[in-house]
C-alpha cells in the first residue's frame, strides 16, 4: 500500500474544535481552508489553533485520490470522511456543520440573521423557515443610525447572549461548490436604496436580542404586522438554527447528497433551548413591499414596547 502523508488542523472558536486530517500521496503542508471567506461570512472569525488537541478527527479527507468523490458519516465515531477531489466551498459547508453540532454539544447556538442595535435595543431580523430581507433591513436601520452587531450570522449561548456576530454585509466572492444563482447579486440593494449607507458597528459589551422581526419582503406585499405566539416562535427559531447549517435539505456535490451528521439528543436539546429564548422576548413577522416598510413598524413596535 503506497505511503500517504497526513496534515492537521483544528479550528473553531473559544476552545471548541473541529480537527481536520488530510492524507495526500505526496506531503502537502498547505491549509485545508487556504481561504476562509466563506466561513467568516457565515460564522464569523474561525480561530485556527496552533496547538493540536483532540484525539480523533472530525472529519477524514483523502484528498487526491481522482475525481470519483464519496462521502461517508459515521455516527458512532461522529468522523466525516471524504475521498476524491472535494471543492473548497464543498468542504466548508461540511466544516461549518461540523463545528455548528459541536457548538450545540457546548449550549452554543448559531443563528443565522442580521442583529443590530437599534433604539436602544438588540433587534434580530431572523431567516426563520425563509428569508426574506435580512440584510435590506439591516441596512435600513443603519441609513437610520442603528449600529450593526451582526451581519449574517451570530454565535449566542444558552441564555440568549451574543458572543460573536459576523461582520461583512455581503459574500463578495463566492468559492466555488458554494455557488447560488438564486441568490441576488451582491448590488441587489439598489433596488431599494440609491446608495450604501455607513456600516457602524456596536463596540464593547453587546448583551442580548431584545425584539426578533422576521421580515418578509415583496414588492407586492400590502403590509402585515403579526405578533406570534410561542408555538410559531419555537418553530421559526428552529428552522433558523437547523436549516441553513445542518445540510439535511441539499445536495453537497453532484450526485451526492449531503450526510445527515447530527444525533436525536443535539435536535432535541435545541428544540428545548428555542422554547426558553422564545418565551423570553417578543417576535414580529412583518409582510411589506421594502426595508422602508419594514423599519417603519419596527419603529412602531418599539414605541408600543417602550410604553409598556
Amino acid at each position: 500500500m503506497k505511503h500517504l502523508y497526513r496534515h492537521v488542523e483544528e479550528i473553531g472558536f473559544n476552545d471548541i474544535r473541529v480537527r481536520l486530517d488530510r492524507y495526500t500521496s505526496e506531503r502537502n503542508e498547505t491549509s485545508i481552508i487556504k481561504s476562509p471567506i466563506w466561513l467568516n461570512y457565515r460564522f464569523g472569525n474561525v480561530k485556527f489553533f496552533e496547538d493540536l488537541k483532540k484525539d480523533r478527527p472530525d472529519l477524514v479527507w483523502y484528498a487526491d485520490q481522482g475525481d470519483n468523490k464519496s462521502i461517508n458519516y459515521d455516527g458512532g465515531r461522529e468522523s466525516l470522511t471524504l475521498i476524491g477531489n472535494w471543492k473548497a466551498g464543498e468542504i466548508q459547508k461540511l466544516i461549518l456543520a461540523l463545528l455548528v453540532k459541536e457548538l450545540g454539544k457546548n449550549d452554543l447556538f448559531l443563528f443565522h440573521g442580521s442583529v443590530v442595535r437599534y433604539r436602544g435595543l438588540n433587534v434580530m431580523f431572523m431567516t426563520g423557515e425563509e428569508n426574506h430581507g435580512k440584510t435590506m433591513c439591516l441596512m435600513e436601520s443603519a441609513r437610520r443610525g442603528g449600529k450593526i452587531i451582526s451581519c449574517e450570522g451570530s454565535v449566542l449561548d444558552r441564555d440568549g447572549h451574543i458572543l460573536q456576530g459576523t461582520s461583512d454585509v455581503f459574500l463578495n466572492v463566492r468559492l466555488e461548490g458554494t455557488e447560488r444563482s438564486d441568490k441576488p447579486p451582491p448590488e441587489g440593494w439598489e433596488i431599494f436604496f440609491d446608495s450604501l449607507p455607513e456600516f457602524k458597528r456596536v463596540e464593547g459589551k453587546i448583551g442580548d436580542v431584545d425584539l426578533v422581526v422576521l421580515p418578509s419582503i415583496d414588492g407586492h406585499f400590502d403590509t402585515v404586522v403579526t405578533k406570534l405566539e410561542q408555538f410559531e416562535k419555537e418553530y421559526q427559531t428552529f428552522s433558523c438554527l437547523s436549516l441553513s447549517y445542518f445540510l439535511s435539505h441539499e445536495l453537497i456535490s453532484s450526485k451526492i447528497p449531503a450526510p445527515i451528521i447530527e444525533d436525536w439528543d443535539l435536535r432535541l436539546k435545541r428544540a428545548r433551548f428555542t422554547s426558553g429564548f422564545a418565551l423570553k422576548r417578543p417576535y414580529f413577522l412583518v409582510r411589506a413591499k421594502g426595508p422602508q416598510i419594514v423599519l417603519d413598524e419596527v419603529d412602531n413596535i418599539i414605541d408600543e414596547l417602550n410604553k409598556e
